[in-house]
């Protein structure tokens, strides 16, 4: 019945559909719905239908699945760049990136990669490796039915690399290795020199970093090495952003994040993690760094570390590739739709209502949403509805690409030939970048509550004051002696973890407690596994 208590009824549009029906989608409502139709004759009028529709789910990871399986198609086609491609870090005096900022002509700006932090480190060799690409000229990947053949595009992408290789002897098998992905507005020169390539090196593991789709500014941009002798070499950047407005600059990641269509950071997302699989194909089939004649690098000890976005493509990377057996995924969470909608900080907030502004009707961003676990709301506020209906369906469109999709597919789901994964989840108590809600709900999707650990942001900061706010970069933020303390710690923890995994079955976390480095500091423990996921935001007052 209807809120004036009288029977519901079919409207004629919906009769004439399923009792004479004229296109293709009547056809189909009509063939679904005719048993119940005769039934409910036979039943009598209170069982009569009064709505109903056809409609087709989708498969979120079918079409990544598909392209990773398309692969073998492709040659890695892995070589060493330039006439010198390896250099001992005692004979570095400095690595400038020459970020290509501008387009026709070419412009430039200048960012000084750290090499201080590099202690354990021997040498970096620097390479390239070929990805099939699926993007298009808007930096779009074709929609295909989930249920139909991928086909394999003609192009492909040139992928610059960096390997670290630790100052310690080479293992007979090479030297097991740790992907490390960047997050919004790094590249491939970022993350590793952030301190996570010295921690890795110090357990005896070598990393290797590409730049995601969309970062690292333009493609003409150079790594500039300059040795204590005076040499100095440029090689490519490997920038993969692109000029996407048309206004002849590059900015940030623009060619990843359109938050001016629905489709947001999917694409990007779904691209990287190919590039990083066909990246992890590569180590498999060997690659000799140094022209020795030996491959350096284990193929068959491939792991993962991703911070903030990094995380989220890793999420993709880690469900869908079985070379890569374990990973740590710090700041990351879903869904894509979740992080925009909770994060209070510029830019998301500033492109979050200039694309609810962009919209017809417009509409205004009003936080009436309601978290998990909280009592029921009831919203008064003009367009409420419509603005959740928004945030849902670009949810929905998005989740081919997001991080919650991919979640269970990590451990209690595995998808077909790929084994069980060991995940390490860090996160922030307070992260304003990725809220606590949107990194949880990525835990309860993968059922992996006891393989998180919790950095309690407030408690670090009760004791050191001056500490910023957000604590979103806890794992690469080297300012303050604090915040290096937790970045160092949180950094050994993650390789800490990589190899206490290798000793532990699928079913241990053996997730090392690494308190003790900051208790003498802090005065207290720091990282904990709550019993409960924190499901509240926890903004820490500025």
């Amino acid at each position: 019945r209807d809120r004036a208590g009288d029977p519901v009824e079919a409207s004629p549009e919906f009769h004439r559909c399923v009792t004479q029906p004229s296109g293709s989608y009547c056809d189909q409502l009509a063939s679904w719905i005719g048993p119940f139709v005769t039934l409910s004759e036979r039943l009598g009028a209170t069982r009569r239908v009064v709505a109903a529709s056809v409609f087709t789910t989708m498969s979120a990871t079918a079409w990544l699945e598909k392209a990773r399986d398309l692969l073998p198609n492709y040659s890695p086609g892995f070589q060493r760049t330039g006439s010198k491609s390896v250099f001992a870090v005692s004979d570095l005096a400095s690595i400038v990136f020459r970020q290509q900022n501008r387009v026709n002509p070419p412009g430039f700006q200048e960012a000084v990669v750290r090499i201080d932090l590099l202690e354990g480190v021997g040498r970096i060799a620097f390479g390239s490796y070929r990805s099939p690409n699926f993007l298009d000229a808007q930096q779009l990947i074709a929609t295909a039915p989930a249920g139909t053949a991928l086909t394999a595009p003609a192009g492909t992408n040139e992928i610059p690399f960096q390997a670290m290789l630790p100052a310690s002897a080479k293992p007979a098998s090479g030297y097991p290795v740790v992907i490390a992905g960047h997050g919004r507005s790094g590249s491939r020169l970022t993350l590793p020199f952030q301190g996570i390539g010295q921690s890795m090196a110090a357990q005896g593991y070598a990393t290797i970093a590409i730049t995601a789709v969309g970062h690292g500014l333009g493609p003409e941009g150079r790594a500039v090495i300059r040795e204590k002798n005076g040499t100095i070499t440029e090689l490519p950047a490997g920038g993969r952003g692109v000029d996407a407005d048309g206004n002849g600059t590059i900015v940030a990641y623009e060619g990843c994040l359109s938050l001016s269509n629905s489709i947001g950071l999917r694409d990007c997302l779904r691209q990287t993690a190919l590039d990083l699989a066909q990246l992890a194909r590569a180590i498999r089939a060997g690659m000799d760094l140094d022209g020795d004649g030996a491959s350096d690098l284990d193929p068959n000890r491939i792991y993962f570390i991703g911070v903030s976005m990094g995380a989220f493509y890793g999420t993709l990377l880690s469900a869908v590739e079985p070379a890569v057996s374990a990973a740590v995924l710090s700041a990351g969470g879903g869904s894509l739709a979740d992080f925009l909608r909770w994060s209070p900080v510029d830019p998301f907030r500033s492109e979050r209502a200039q694309m609810l502004a962009g919209r017809t009707p417009p509409l205004t961003f009003t936080d009436s949403y309601v978290l998990r676990y909280q009592p029921v709301k009831v919203s008064d506020v003009p367009g409420a509805i419509e603005l959740h209906n928004v945030f849902e369906t670009w949810e929905w469109i998005q989740m081919s690409g997001d991080p919650l999709a991919y979640a269970p597919h990590l451990r209690v789901s595995t998808l077909p030939g790929v084994p069980i994964k060991r995940v390490l989840f860090q996160t922030a108590r307070g992260d304003q970048f990725v809220p606590n809600p949107v990194f949880s709900a990525s835990v309860r999707a993968a059922n992996m509550r006891e393989w998180i650990l919790l950095y309690r942001h407030d408690l670090a900061r009760a004791a050191f004051p001056q500490m910023p706010a957000n604590a979103h970069t806890f794992l690469t933020n080297l300012g303050s002696p604090p915040e290096v303390a937790v970045a160092m710690a949180a950094q050994q923890q993650a390789a800490r973890f990589f190899l206490t995994g290798e000793r532990c079955s699928l079913d241990e976390p053996c997730i090392p407690d690494i308190n003790d480095l900051l208790r003498p500091i802090f005065g207290r423990n720091l990282f904990e596994t709550p019993e409960v996921l924190p499901e509240d935001l926890g903004f820490l007052a500025p």
